[in-house]
C-alpha cells in the first residue's frame, strides 16, 4: 500500500522493496538496520521508513547515520499515537519525520505531532492505493503520510540535472520542503503541510550555477 503510493506520486522512480517485517507486523531491530544498510549499499537514493519504535536503538542509529553519509535521504512516518512524543527513526535529525493531514490540512486525530519530530506534514486519511489480491483499498496513517513525502522526494531530484541530483542531502531537501502551506496545526507540523508547487521552484532555483 505505501509502495502504490510512491508510485502515484513518482511513477517513474524505481522502488527496491526490501521486506524487514513479519507478516503480522513484527519484525526485529537487527532487520531494519540490515535492510537499511543493503539499501544505502545497493543504490537507494531515499529511504522510506514507515514504522516507528517507541525507545531509541543504536543499532538503527547506526545504520541510518551509515545510509546519510552515503547520501541517502531518509524519510520516516511520525507516528499513530495522537501524542506530541518522540518516535524513532522520525525524531532523528538526519529523517525527515512526517505527520499526516486531511483534506482541509487539519491535524489527523490519530497523528503525532510536534516540532521536535515533524519536519512538514502530508495527507494520511483515506488514501486509495493499491491492496494485495489485484485490489485498491483506502488507508489511514502517517505511513502513507510518510509515503506521499517520499514520492515528493523523487519528484524533487528529477526535476534537477541529473549530475547535481545525487550530491542533494537531506538538510538540502529539508529546507526545499520548508516551503510548505500553512497548516491548522501551526508549529506542531514542523514547516507546515507539503506542497510541491512551492518546493520544487525553490528546490531548482538552489542548485543553480551562481
Amino acid at each position: 500500500m505505501v509502495a502504490g503510493l510512491i508510485h502515484v506520486v513518482a511513477p517513474t522512480a524505481k522502488i527496491m522493496p526490501l521486506k524487514s517485517f513479519n507478516a503480522d507486523g513484527t519484525g526485529s531491530i537487527s532487520n531494519i538496520s540490515a535492510a537499511i544498510s543493503y539499501a544505502a549499499d545497493n543504490g537507494a537514493k531515499i529511504i522510506n521508513m514507515s514504522f516507528e519504535l517507541s525507545e531509541i536503538s543504536d543499532s538503527l542509529l547506526r545504520a541510518v547515520n551509515y545510509a546519510t553519509r552515503k547520501g541517502v535521504i531518509c524519510i520516516a512516518s511520525a507516528g499513530n499515537d495522537s501524542q506530541q512524543k518522540l518516535v524513532y527513526p522520525a525524531a532523528y535529525s538526519n529523517v525527515i519525520g512526517v505527520g499526516s493531514v486531511n483534506q482541509q490540512n487539519q491535524l489527523s486525530s490519530f497523528s503525532n505531532s510536534g516540532s521536535d519530530i515533524v519536519s512538514l506534514a502530508a495527507p494520511g486519511e483515506a488514501l486509495i492505493t493499491t491492496y494485495p489480491g489485484n485490489h485498491y483499498a483506502a488507508a489511514w496513517g502517517t505511513s502513507f503520510s510518510s509515503a506521499f513525502v517520499a514520492g515528493t522526494v523523487a519528484d524533487l531530484l528529477s526535476a534537477i540535472d541529473e549530475h547535481l541530483a545525487p550530491l542533494m542531502q537531506t538538510g538540502d531537501v529539508r529546507r526545499a520542503m520548508s516551503h510548505a502551506s500553512a497548516c491548522e496545526s501551526a508549529g506542531s507540523l514542523g514547516a507546515g503541510c507539503l506542497d510541491l508547487n512551492q518546493a520544487v521552484p525553490f528546490f531548482k532555483g538552489m542548485n543553480m550555477p551562481h
